[in-house]
């Protein structure tokens, strides 16, 4: 358990679901080189987080600062368990509980079968690179399965998104939101990520994210994108 008081800062560098993770060196003098992999606002059930995650080496340290208090896990890289959770705010017998819903929690990647006219759409559109700036570049869509462990704390989902954002990238906190939202404990997906280059320095993304009510992607719950400016370069 964390100790009550206990000051932690975390600048918030992009607005919510705003899923960009980026990485930069932190120089510690006497400690390993550590890496802040994800650095954001993240809005679940009405709520927003200040989510900071730092590689470790070893481990992957998640710091959740939310309207109750603060939680800081900690993740195994090799095994993808989360081995530590602590709060300053949950006794600690629930926070072992937490640690282990954690761990009940899953996210993968499956194989949808889609109507023949729609594969043969993506696949076309896929192969086409952009001939112009300003020109969109559409991905293929990638369906997944979220679950999640009954009553775990949305301070614990905000930390799965986390470690989901480099397999799912931005949409893994709008999914998660949804989940929250429709009292799902699994979530079926589908994502996609568009690009177009607006000029050397910068380009357009846009996250397509849909939602379904069953594990068949017959049930259209929800279709929402988001586009964000992206520096790439001079």
């Amino acid at each position: 358990m964390l100790k009550k008081g206990v000051s932690l800062t975390i600048a918030s560098t992009l607005m919510v679901s705003a899923f960009a993770p980026y990485s930069k060196a932190l120089a510690n003098e006497g400690e390993q080189e550590k890496s802040v992999v994800f650095e954001e606002s993240v809005k679940l059930a009405n709520e927003i987080f200040e989510v900071k995650q730092t590689d470790e080496g070893a481990t992957m340290k998640s710091t959740i600062i939310g309207e109750k208090g603060t939680m800081v896990t900690v993740m195994d890289k090799e095994t993808k368990k989360y081995i530590s959770l602590e709060t300053d705010y949950l006794p600690q017998e629930e926070e072992r509980e937490q640690l282990s819903k954690m761990n009940e929690a899953t996210l993968k990647e499956v194989k949808i079968q889609k109507d023949e006219k729609e594969e043969i759409h993506i696949e076309k559109s896929n192969i086409v690179a952009p001939k112009a700036v300003g020109e969109w570049y559409y991905g293929v869509w990638k369906d997944y399965e979220v679950s999640f462990a009954d009553k775990t704390a949305t301070a614990a989902i905000a930390s799965l998104i986390v470690s989901w954002i480099p397999y799912v990238g931005r949409v893994a906190g709008a999914a998660a939101a949804i989940c929250v939202a429709y009292g799902m404990s699994t979530g079926y997906f589908s994502s996609r990520r568009d690009y177009k280059i607006l000029s050397g320095s910068y380009m357009m993304e846009r996250q397509n994210l849909k939602t379904y009510g069953d594990k068949y992607h017959m049930m259209l719950l929800d279709y929402s994108t988001s586009e964000k400016k992206i520096w790439i370069g001079i």
